[in-house]
């Protein structure tokens, strides 16, 4: 018989949760979205406290008084302090990893499995892109074959600059590494000027983490729309500019290279939104939360 309950949404705790409710052992309940999944708007009138990542939450919620802004928890390899990441030299971590260095860095991130749309958007232009950035693209584990074939038959068969290709970096998948690695998520994100990626909750705030500047592509049938909903939650409050978010539907290569490249032209733009972003991070989350719970418990024993 545990003290509390913590969940994280999703049909899988349900179970656990009504067992919570059925014999008063106290629950929390954690929203990484912006809108809430079905679960835990129904156990949020039974739980303790509600832990929300994005203000938007709230209003799915009619329990105004447990609402806590924790933010989403990140990895602990991606949780530098801002101390700390202002000291990373970014230049010497591009020439560990073997880049280029001769423009401007940009970071694809379609997630573990890959983004199959992000994959076709970055092949399709491949030529423009590379003319303008360096880029690192995370293409999904079960996709990186694929992907080297297609961008070797690209510069076989359309006549491309042989001399742009040292300038694109397909992985599969950007993971934890204790050495700095063109397959290490945080060097990566490290080395980049500006990031492509989807609109995931972990996602969005691994990026506002390292004050990345970004152009999200939301995942247009991900569940009630929530990516679409993030995405815009995210990017932009009363004139702090986060990202900009460029909706899957009609989009094409020329229009997400010509908005990167307006936007790395614009060096107080793009330093205003690495700090607007820094300033959205909550990487004190996964503590916060902690707290949250070990001091119900505790208030509980005395």
């Amino acid at each position: 018989m545990p003290d509390a309950i913590f969940g994280k949404g999703g049909f899988a705790t349900v179970p656990t949760l009504s067992i919570g409710v059925l014999f008063r052992i106290p629950i929390f309940i954690h929203e990484s979205d912006s809108i809430p999944g079905k679960v835990n708007q129904f156990f949020g009138r039974f739980a303790k406290g509600i832990f929300i990542s994005f203000e938007k939450s709230a209003d799915y919620f009619a329990q105004k008084d447990k609402l806590i802004l924790s933010g989403n928890p990140i990895r602990d390899f991606l949780n530098i302090p801002d101390s700390e990441l202002e000291k990373i030299d970014k230049n010497q971590t591009k020439k560990l990893l073997g880049l280029q260095t001769k423009k401007p860095v940009l970071l694809v991130l379609g997630g573990s499995q890959g983004a199959q749309t992000l994959n076709d958007l970055i092949l399709d232009g491949l030529s423009q892109f590379l003319e303008y950035f360096e880029v690192i693209h995370q293409t999904g584990q079960n996709n990186i074959e694929q992907v080297k074939r297609e961008v070797d038959v690209i510069f076989r068969e359309y006549n491309i600059n042989q001399n742009l290709k040292p300038f694109y970096h397909p992985v599969g998948f950007l993971q934890e590494s204790q050495v700095p690695s063109i397959n290490s998520l945080k060097d990566c994100l490290i080395a980049s000027d500006i990031v492509v990626a989807r609109s995931g909750s972990g996602s969005i705030f691994e990026i506002a983490a390292f004050g990345k500047p970004s152009v999200l592509i939301p995942l247009p049938w991900a569940s009630a729309d929530h990516q679409t909903v993030n995405a815009f939650a995210y990017a932009s409050s009363q004139s702090s500019l986060r990202a900009i978010v460029l909706e899957q539907e009609n989009l094409k290569p020329n229009l997400l290279c010509n908005t990167l490249k307006n936007l790395v032209s614009d060096k107080q733009k793009l330093k205003e939104m690495s700090q607007n972003a820094l300033k959205f991070a909550k990487k004190d989350a996964s503590l916060s939360i902690a707290r949250v719970v070990l001091q119900y418990i505790i208030d509980a024993y005395q």
